[in-house]
């Protein structure tokens, strides 16, 4: 359920997730699924791939791939991919 403040009241939301969040992310090789969901995170720090993109995050109870934990990164390592 969302508040609306057109209606003044709290509605329920069947279609898209109430909230998304959009961050910058990058791709971490060793992080696989498991049981079409995301496998336990690696140890961080991890060894980032490719350049950061822009990755949208959506409610737990809103999406099919369910991570609740992500590992970080060295920020070295971001700057070293930047350049």
């Amino acid at each position: 359920m969302v508040w609306s403040s057109d209606s003044g009241k709290y509605i329920i939301c069947m279609s898209d997730a109430a909230v998304l969040i959009k961050a910058r992310g990058v791709r971490i090789p060793e992080w696989t699924l498991k049981d079409n969901s995301a496998a336990l995170p690696p140890v961080s720090p991890v060894k980032p791939e490719g350049y950061p993109e822009v990755i949208q995050l959506v409610p737990y109870g809103s999406a099919r791939l369910r991570i609740t934990e992500f590992p970080y990164i060295d920020a070295e390592l971001i700057e070293d991919i930047i350049r």
